[in-house]
């Protein structure tokens, strides 16, 4: 059978395919250097699977390389290999993570440790790096001068470089990482330039139900911020809730579903940070406000009543792009939302900034969750579940318990609904929370302070 020859670019790019003239599927091919001489070698992919080919053609050169010169290659090569298998490996939903690393590592580390064998790179040089990183100037900083490297940035370089030695390990080019050797006290504590910040960054209750509940704000904004405040979500997790996500036939209260989040780098859908799907209480508040919202505001807002595949908060397109047309729904944009928040903050006469290098922001609404259920009495270790993973829960678990091996217990922690629906309706929003529709609470879970949870609403809130 007569074969296509490849093009000079594509033997230039790594891999090519070896296609039938007469149409059909090819074998992708790959060229190696060995001893100082480039070799086409077969790989086990066809066309289609050009990524993987890629990761196989990097993942084989750098054996080469290991068994012709374990001692000569350098850092810098070894990174630059590692990159593309990184690269090829991630979907397309975590090569922003891939980006980050890629750029820490040109950066910062490769003008220090580049030009060392990667097989000679010891805990002294990792040391010697994290020292040069603490003295010198990193990148210029809200005040327009350059600064020293913060704690944090230094432990997210090491962090880079830790991932990049953890593939040497596993080339066999390295015996142990010695990222993982450096003892502890050698990385700076982490902090925060501005300690008061997060003090002040602080929603207090009342603060927020005047962002739920004052008119001059667009219904748009206040459900937004609702959705935020009282379900602890991250932005990207609420511009992905869809009607269909709010559950409202669970018994006591409904149940927000998140599974899914919007990220704006890649333009798509994914799965939730930790990819954990959680389920979330709808508290009284939140149910009156979204059935509102539901019921008028959206409709108003948009020209038509929702469906339940159409997002709970959406914005209209500006422009006419390529995908779209302008006037089409989208995803809320997390930098439009942060803008229209501290505009709305400062019309309330409410705090915007909050120290020298930011101001109040959505996600401190997220920490208003947690925080003001805290205040109200509920159970941290119970409420939690409604917005970390498990893996997060483990290291809070421990601490709260004091106990070592938080990983392990958080395992065994899955709260009834009922009893999370508990810990949810602790939170009373004051006068708001006593003029929306309160549940029925049965005493199923054996707690009397269930049944004096319940109240009833004589003068309901209308939030429109």
């Amino acid at each position: 059978m007569a074969i296509l020859k490849p093009t000079k670019t594509e033997k230039q790019s790594g891999i090519y395919s070896r296609r039938p003239k007469g149409g059909g599927t090819g074998r992708i091919y790959m060229r190696v250097k060995v001893a100082g001489k480039w070799k086409s070698e077969p790989t086990p992919y066809y066309d289609g699977d050009e990524l993987r080919a890629f990761a196989f053609r990097a993942k084989t050169q750098a054996d080469i390389d290991r068994r012709e010169n374990a001692g000569e290659l350098t850092l810098a090569g070894w990174v630059e290999r590692w990159l593309i298998t990184r690269y090829a490996e991630q979907d397309a939903g975590k090569r922003t993570t891939v980006k980050r690393e890629d750029r820490r590592l040109q950066m910062y580390v490769m003008p220090i440790l580049g030009a060392l064998p990667v097989a000679d790179i010891g805990v002294a040089d990792v040391k010697r790096l994290i020292d040069a990183l603490a003295d010198q100037a990193g990148p210029v900083g809200l005040n327009h001068r350059r600064e020293p490297h913060a704690p944090r940035s230094i432990h997210v370089i090491w962090q880079a470089l830790q991932c990049a030695l953890n593939g040497a390990v596993d080339a066999n080019l390295i015996d142990a990482n010695p990222c993982a050797l450096v003892r502890s006290g050698t990385l700076p504590t982490i902090e925060d330039a501005d300690v008061g910040f997060r003090d002040n960054a602080q929603f207090h209750v009342q603060e927020v139900i005047q962002l739920l509940t004052d008119r001059r704000i667009s219904f748009q904004r206040r459900a937004l911020y609702a959705l935020k405040a009282l379900t602890g979500a991250r932005h990207g997790e609420v511009a992905a809730l869809r009607w269909r996500d709010w559950d409202r036939s669970t018994p006591i209260l409904g149940q927000m579903q998140l599974v899914k989040s919007y990220a704006a780098e890649v333009k798509r859908e994914k799965l939730p940070k930790a990819k954990r799907r959680r389920r979330v209480p709808v508290h009284p508040v939140l149910a009156a406000l979204l059935t509102a919202w539901r019921d008028v505001g959206w409709a108003a807002t948009y020209g038509r009543t929702p469906n339940p595949e159409d997002l709970i908060v959406p914005v209209k397109r500006v422009r006419t792009t390529k995908n779209a047309a302008a006037g089409a729904l989208h995803y809320y944009p997390a930098n439009q939302s942060q803008f229209e928040l501290k505009e709305d903050l400062a019309m309330l006469g409410l705090r915007v900034e909050v120290g020298l290098h930011r101001s109040r922001a959505g996600h401190d609404l997220r920490s208003f969750w947690l925080s003001y259920g805290q205040e109200s009495g509920a159970i941290l270790s119970i409420l939690i579940e409604t917005t970390h993973s498990r893996a997060s829960i483990a290291g809070i678990v421990g601490n709260i318990a004091g106990v070592a091996g938080g990983r392990v217990v958080s395992g065994y922690l899955r709260s009834r609904w009922g009893i999370l629906c508990r810990e949810v309706l602790r939170m009373r929003f004051g006068a708001l929370g006593a003029a929306v529709p309160w549940p029925e609470i049965p005493d199923e879970e054996g707690d009397p302070d269930m049944l004096r949870l319940a109240t009833r609403s004589e003068t309901p809130h209308d939030f429109t």
